[in-house]
């Protein structure tokens, strides 16, 4: 199966993240867009300590980023226990459509995905069922359309088994890659137990 190579900015592009370790020690951000102004707010993780894993199934390029300017073949991610939860909130101005796109992985559990807007719920979305011992990796696309007005919207990724479980639609998300599945053992084999999920990227496109 062909690994997924994303060069960063893409066409189109209103912001973008790369998530993992940074450069001052902390596992959260590695780079994000310059903007001045960005969409893409400050990740919250709840009820669980990040770490770092390394994947197989997506290298990024990027250039323009801060607090990395440029970067190549990067494979890290963000990851976090079924214990947890990883939140995002995102900045939606007037007119604009598009869809923000989630480099997601799960291992040992089912992921979920759950959206607000404003405080409404929006349908929930989860991955496919894990495999064992290996990386189940997808990409989330979350569409918007006709925003009125700034708006607010939260992602909220969890697993079905974990703190955050609840009623999902069933509906899958989008590959990762073909197959869906691949990837290492997380740095840190002992949490593997338990399951985890993992973040790679998250990418804001307009239409």
């Amino acid at each position: 199966m062909p690994t997924q190579r994303v060069v960063l900015p893409l066409p189109n592009v209103m912001d973008w993240v790369l998530y993992g370790p940074g450069a001052d020690g902390s596992v959260r951000e590695r780079a994000r867009a310059a903007f001045s102004n960005p969409a893409i707010g400050q990740l919250g993780i709840v009820g669980a300590t990040p770490t770092a894993v390394t994947g197989m199934t997506g290298r990024f390029d990027w250039s323009g980023g801060s607090p990395q300017t440029t970067g190549k073949d990067y494979i890290d991610r963000l990851a976090v226990p079924a214990s947890g939860e990883i939140r995002l909130t995102i900045s939606l101005t007037s007119g604009v459509d598009g869809h923000l796109d989630l480099y997601l992985g799960t291992i040992g559990v089912r992921g979920m995905i759950r959206t607000d807007l404003d405080g409404q719920a929006g349908p929930a979305m989860s991955l496919a069922p894990p495999q064992p011992g290996r990386w189940t990796d997808a990409i989330v696309r979350i569409n918007f359309r006709g925003i009125a007005g700034p708006h607010s919207m939260t992602v909220t990724v969890s697993t079905a088994d974990g703190s955050g479980s609840g009623s999902g639609s069933g509906q899958p998300a989008q590959g990762f890659q073909r197959g869906g599945s691949g990837g290492t053992s997380p740095r840190q084999p002992a949490a593997v137990s338990a399951g985890q999920i993992s973040l790679a990227a998250a990418i804001l496109l307009g239409s």
